[in-house]
């Protein structure tokens, strides 16, 4: 009854989230006291956002911040067994034929054997606290017991509608422990290419306003910011529940203990897209499974022209050029001295 049980409650837990798959691993701590906790506390993506061009003296410093969403183009989907046994031979030959049932069941759905991959991690010894009792003691011994075998198999998939009959195939193989859904995404590199593309274009779109209000701005310098968030780093969760104010009573015996016993309550753990409040673009901003989201940032500063002030500095620089050409003119040719004597009065 007891691994019925299981098995419904892991097929469950792994068919409520639907396309949303992140794994065993956001849960942490003991099965008597679980703890939800997320990856990481989602947040912004600490671009520092600003919408809008900066001005300070005749510096303007204009940036833009895009964002695009990324479906992957296949999934790595990481289940974990053990097995227990007193010889070691006998626990690798239980968990092997744990996994050629789940490979079978892998087939059915049409995974090849090129897209798993068993993953050994670890062979720790088991051991036992054995008392002899002799004639005033009690001695404990510590003996070998058996092996304890952890191997994690890697399935690779790029349909994620397949990833909930992988779960069920594993049920069946007694294999309950989803540990997590990688994601895999290719060219990359082409992804922020776009991005950079993007932001250039509001770039220029941000500098219409100075060029028809007639104020000329001159590019200094520029830099770029990039980067990634995975839907593993932004699962958060949350404990919906309002505690009850205990009611007024009189004891009529001072010797009672009164105990009060609070009911369990359960956190939920759900997606948590970066917000897209704080980009100027986004991408494909619309997507009904959770997504690897790309964002670029580009800020270029620049300096405001006055024409004036320019063509001054430019009679300025010409005319002290030509200044040190013919200083060094004469430098080469000396003017020729006067060698005729002076004549006495």
């Amino acid at each position: 009854m007891k691994k019925v049980i299981s098995v419904f409650t892991f097929i469950i837990l792994a068919l409520s989230g639907q396309a949303q798959h992140a794994g065993n691993s956001l849960y942490n701590g003991s099965n008597s006291s679980p703890q939800l906790i997320p990856y990481n506390h989602p947040t912004g993506v600490n671009l520092n956002i600003s919408n809008h061009g900066q001005s300070y003296g005749n510096m303007v410093s204009l940036k833009a911040d895009v964002m695009v969403n990324v479906l992957p183009s296949a999934y790595i989907i990481i289940l974990s067994a053990e097995q227990v046994n007193e010889s070691f031979e006998m626990a690798d030959s239980m968990l092997n034929t744990r996994f050629r049932k789940l490979k079978q069941g892998l087939r059915r759905l049409g995974v090849t054997e090129e897209d798993v991959h068993i993953d050994f991690i670890s062979l720790v010894p088991q051991y036992e606290i054995e008392f002899s009792k002799k004639k005033h003691s009690i001695t404990g011994n510590e003996i070998a017991t058996g092996y304890e075998l952890r191997k994690n198999i890697h399935v690779r998939v790029e349909n994620t509608a397949l990833v909930d009959g992988i779960i069920v195939a594993a049920a069946e193989a007694e294999i309950y422990d989803l540990v997590k859904v990688d994601y895999v995404i290719e060219n990359m590199e082409q992804i922020y290419q776009q991005l950079r593309l993007k932001a250039i274009e509001i770039v220029k779109m941000k500098m219409q306003p100075y060029a028809e209000t007639g104020i000329k701005l001159k590019q200094l310098d520029l830099g770029e910011t990039r980067g990634s968030v995975y839907p593993a780093e932004r699962y958060a969760s949350y404990t919906a529940y309002k505690s009850g104010t205990p009611a007024h009573f009189t004891r009529t015996d001072k010797k009672d203990v009164v105990q009060v016993n609070y009911a369990d309550k359960k956190s939920t753990v759900y997606y948590e897209k970066v917000p897209f409040g704080q980009f100027d673009h986004v991408i494909n901003p619309t997507t009904n499974e959770p997504a690897v989201q790309f964002y670029f940032s580009l800020q270029v500063n620049y300096k405001i022209v006055d024409e004036e002030a320019e063509q001054r500095q430019k009679e300025d620089r010409d005319f002290e050029l030509r200044r040190r050409e013919i200083d060094l003119i004469n430098l080469k040719n000396p003017p020729c001295e006067d060698k005729t004597p002076i004549k006495k009065k």
